[in-house]
């Protein structure tokens, strides 16, 4: 496993470096779609019912609400970013969430969603500047951990960053079933057969259970020969 700390400080390191198309797997989409982020309770009644209708299907009506407190709200803000994605207007989005900053630039709930916006714009260096902000405000925050660690696995020459991020998210978390099959893709790409073994039955022992993925990933080829995958398979899913 990685040392208490990565090889450098992390500093922004993704500008102008190539992202490998064998390595990149974009975060699920369970991740990426997520409405809310560490979103505490809404005080205000109509913004509250305004993520309600965003919940139930009603993106016009919670739209009106979040645009008339957007500019006094963090919340609505938020809504309203959420809005404009959905309506795959990411720029809108963005610009929203970067106006709200001004005036709440440690509010780490719009920072995770503007981090995930940059992340599905590919501006992976934006993504990675906001989810280093919220490590800085809270180094405990596994999921800025995690983002961090799937932003670094498309980028070679960043491994030890993303084996670091993966592995924090992982001793903050030890239930957690993403860093571990990370990890393992990891390690199966650099030849570390029985590390990434081990660390791909901690994914299937903590709920991992896409089986298409483990048969169809390529960083995971150098473990579908081996008994041991075999017998994995076997013990896990009984087949």
């Amino acid at each position: 496993m990685a040392q208490n700390k990565p090889a450098k400080p992390l500093t922004q390191k993704i500008n102008g470096e190539n992202i490998s198309e064998l390595t990149y797997r974009a975060p699920s989409k369970e991740r990426l779609n997520e409405l809310f982020y560490n979103l505490p309770e809404v005080p205000n009644y109509d913004i509250q019912n305004a993520f309600d209708n965003l919940s139930n299907g009603n993106r016009a009506a919670a739209k009106d609400v979040f645009t008339r407190f957007a500019t006094t709200d963090w919340q609505a803000a938020y809504g309203l970013a959420i809005v404009f994605s959905l309506d795959n207007q990411l720029e809108q989005a963005i610009e929203v969430l970067n106006v709200a900053l001004l005036n709440n630039p440690d509010n780490r709930s719009l920072l995770f969603k503007l981090g995930t916006y940059y992340n599905k714009q590919q501006n992976y260096q934006k993504a990675e500047e906001q989810f280093i902000k919220m490590v800085n405000l809270d180094v405990d925050d596994r999921d800025a951990w995690y983002e961090l660690g799937m932003l670094y696995l498309c980028i070679p020459s960043l491994r030890n960053f993303a084996e670091f991020s993966m592995t924090k998210v992982l001793n903050l978390y030890p239930s957690d079933m993403n860093a571990p099959f990370e990890l393992a893709r990891l390690y199966s790409r650099e030849g570390d057969t029985n590390r990434a073994l081990i660390l791909l039955d901690k994914a299937v022992e903590n709920g991992f259970k896409n089986r298409k993925l483990m048969a169809e990933d390529k960083d995971l080829a150098n473990l579908r020969d081996m008994k041991e995958y075999e017998q994995l398979m076997k013990m896990r899913f009984g087949s």
